[in-house]
């Protein structure tokens, strides 16, 4: 059975991390980190339209990398 995927969304400062931090220690289950964060550290804050999907995409890709790791233990 494929896992469900939880999104968080909100206004910053709001304590979305947190909230999914809490939410995987309660149920037991892999969290990612929020991927526009590190994008934008790494490509400045002068983003675009264009940036959406490569920020799609490595976000899919972080949480797919923390099921890998939580169904290798």
């Amino acid at each position: 059975m494929r896992p469900a995927r939880v999104v968080l969304i909100g206004p910053e400062c709001t304590g979305k991390t947190w909230l999914a931090g809490e939410l995987a220690a309660h149920y037991g289950v892999p969290s990612a980190p929020e991927h526009a964060r590190e994008y934008v550290e790494r490509h400045g804050e002068a983003l675009t339209y264009a940036d959406v999907e490569a920020i799609a995409r490595g976000q899919r890709a972080g949480e797919d990398a923390a099921i890998a790791r939580a169904e290798a233990q």
